[in-house]
């Protein structure tokens, strides 16, 4: 991401952390050696978020919706597993930061958000139709072999446009990639039993996704250059790896919970 689009944000958390240093030194009695070490901690996040963290446009967008994005930042920090990155929306989920965190203007961001998603299902509606008309172009019998793939589309679009509960970072994650239905129905479980708790498992996958795509962002940024060309022509395969463990995990029976309801769907 180019510095420009990012700077908004650069800016807020420095003055957080100027704050935060002012007020230390204002408090009555003087800081403490606790305030002192709070201190170090904030700024060695707030010096990696300006220089080392490579920024997403979504992590950006995010994080300029709290009115101190430098203290969820932190609570984000202390949730990642070093070995997975630091996938800010999707610790931002974890953490269930729209909740406990104070937002710039609760009025404004609801109606982002709810811009946001309805740009969501508007590309889930595209991507049903390309899909239905990929369909058309098909003979009977190539469209018998795809009956299980054309259940699972229907099934995850519907299940996506009226049952799902979207937090604002899932919205973010899902406009992020080009076939949302796909990602979904690529996941969608092919037994009774598996349609248990399809919330746990469709936020359980997004999850996996954004820590996947930062650890594989990562390496390509630190492989040396002949690695990185050859690496340019196998990007594919990620999201077959993607889909596959996708699939993989919708197959996984849980080992508690209801279909919404009470019901299964």
């Amino acid at each position: 991401m180019d510095d420009k689009t990012k700077q908004p944000l650069i800016d807020k958390l420095e003055k957080c952390m100027l704050d935060r240093i002012v007020a230390a030194g204002t408090k009555e009695g003087g800081p403490d050696l606790l305030d002192a070490y709070q201190l170090q901690a904030f700024i060695e996040l707030q010096y990696y978020l300006k220089v080392e963290h490579d920024f997403q446009a979504d992590e950006v967008a995010a994080l300029l919706q709290f009115s101190d994005p430098l203290a969820v930042a932190k609570e984000c920090w202390k949730e990642r597993d070093p070995k997975k990155g630091f996938p800010i929306c999707a610790l931002l989920h974890r953490i269930d930061a729209y909740k406990r965190f104070p937002l710039v203007t609760p009025a404004v961001c609801a109606k982002e958000n709810a811009d946001q998603l309805q740009a969501l299902k508007d590309r889930i509606d595209q991507n049903m139709s390309d899909f239905q008309a990929e369909l058309l172009g098909m003979d009977k019998m190539e469209i018998i072999a795809k009956s299980a793939k054309i259940t699972a589309m229907q099934e995850s679009h519907a299940f996506m446009k009226e049952d799902y509960d979207f937090t604002p970072v899932e919205v973010s994650l899902l406009l992020g990639m080009e076939n949302p239905l796909k990602f979904i129905a690529d996941k969608w479980p092919s037994d009774l039993a598996g349609f248990l708790d399809m919330d746990d498992q469709i936020r359980e996958a997004l999850d996996d996704a954004a820590r996947d795509a930062v650890f594989h962002r990562e390496a390509e940024q630190s492989a040396p250059p002949e690695v990185k060309a050859a690496g340019q022509a196998g990007k594919a395969s990620v999201r077959d790896d993607l889909r596959d463990k996708m699939r993989e995990a919708g197959q996984r029976l849980p080992s508690e919970g209801k279909a919404k309801g009470g019901e299964v769907r």
